[in-house]
């Protein structure tokens, strides 16, 4: 009988393989400061409920432009885990793209990009 080598994988390559090797990041812009201050921030809040209530999203942080500039974008950067990540982006997209028709003016943009560590 031979023996089995048995491979134990490292911390980061456990994080890259349970997280499908893809980030995610969601952009949201109010464009040309179209939504008022309390439209813009319910949007907000919509964006954060369909992103980060799924229970498969790993979110990594959640950024904002600064109140002194001129224009108003919010980030959320993700990745997702579990058996089936694509159902679960399709149904992150599916309400975003939902967001997009309700709030008229807002612009939302979703990058997925392979992770490699330096």
């Amino acid at each position: 009988m031979t023996a089995a080598l048995k491979v134990i994988p490292t911390e980061s390559e456990l994080f890259i393989s349970s997280n499908g090797k893809k980030l995610y990041t969601v952009n949201v812009y109010n464009t040309d400061d179209v939504l008022t201050q309390g439209k813009w921030s319910q949007c907000q809040k919509d964006v954060r409920i369909i992103v980060c209530n799924e229970e498969t999203v790993l979110v990594h942080g959640n950024w904002y432009t600064s109140p002194a500039l001129p224009y108003q974008s919010m980030s959320i950067s993700f990745n997702l885990t579990g058996e089936f990540p694509e159902m679960a982006s399709r149904l992150i997209k599916g309400g975003l793209k939902g967001l997009s028709e309700e709030y008229e003016g807002v612009t939302i943009q979703w990058t997925e990009a392979q992770v490699s560590y330096i």
